[in-house]
């Protein structure tokens, strides 16, 4: 991400430095060691009278990836605490300075359920748009079409976010569970980025607000289904074994494939006998 900052927590001794960071699935990080100890920086937190050290998250970055746990992050003036637990907690630091804030109560995550509208682009196998019920993946659904969908869908709807759950102290999170494979967020037509690894999870406290809000996510799958869905209609080229023979005359022409195959490959890498891939936005879907 280009992010960097000044780690709030770390243990300094003569032979080591001690530092507690969280990395997410195929996450990295640089670290930069300076000369000399830093007074201000944090030796202990505790919730509860419990050292938190062992779950701690060096950042709140980092948090996204671990709500259960606690997100520090240095500020000109002093810290940044985010949890996701209520409690006591105290933060020590080198110098045996003590500061102390208590959190009584954090609202429990909601669940996003009910009906979402899914859309799917024209000409490419699958109706232009579905009602869901649930989530699930398009290789569950009953239409053809949308079982071998290859591409770009678009989930819509509309999430009502409880008053309680916004405030000028609060960092309110989506979290969209499972997704198979890429996500593209929009809330209120706030573009909130692209999630591509889990956790498929984003901060959306500047574009939420109390009520009803609109929520888009567009999710992108492999292509394997709409090739193992094309295998299944009759053969629009000559192959020797899993090669292709020849050109095809209509591919030379720049035409449709005649027997309305929507993809086209000079090798055969799947067939109408593989398993489909599970596809689309699966959830479950929380705040």
């Amino acid at each position: 991400s280009g992010r960097t900052e000044r780690l709030a927590l770390y243990d300094q001794q003569p032979t080591l430095t001690r530092i507690p960071i969280r990395l997410g699935p195929y996450g990295s990080s640089f670290v930069i060691f300076s000369k000399g100890d830093d007074p201000d920086r944090l030796s202990t937190v505790t919730r509860n009278g419990v050292e938190a050290t062992g779950i701690l998250a060096s950042s709140a970055t980092d948090l996204r990836g671990q709500l259960d746990g606690i997100g520090l992050e240095r500020e000109a003036d002093g810290y940044r605490l985010e949890v996701a637990r209520p409690g006591a907690y105290q933060l020590r630091t080198a110098a045996n300075k003590l500061m102390r804030v208590d959190i009584p109560h954090v609202p429990q995550p909601l669940g996003i359920t009910g009906p979402w509208q899914l859309e799917f682009p024209k000409n490419w196998g699958a109706p232009e748009r579905v009602m869901l019920d649930r989530l699930l993946s398009w290789t569950e659904h009953p239409d053809d079409g949308v079982r071998h969908f290859s591409g770009t869908a678009t989930y819509r709807r509309p999430i009502t976010i409880p008053a309680s759950m916004i405030g000028a102290e609060r960092r309110l999170y989506l979290d969209l569970g499972r997704v198979e494979v890429i996500a593209e967020v929009r809330l209120n037509d706030y573009d909130l980025g692209i999630l591509w690894k889990p956790p498929y999870r984003v901060d959306i406290t500047e574009a939420a607000h109390a009520g009803e809000n609109q929520l888009e996510v567009r999710v992108v799958n492999l292509w394997p289904n709409r090739l193992i869905g094309d295998d299944r209609l009759p053969p629009d080229a000559e192959w020797t074994g899993p090669r292709l023979k020849s050109w095809p005359q209509w591919h030379l022409d720049g035409k449709l494939s005649p027997t309305g195959r929507l993809t086209f490959s000079p090798r055969k890498h799947w067939s109408k006998h593989d398993p489909l891939l599970d596809s689309g936005l699966i959830g479950p879907v929380c705040l």
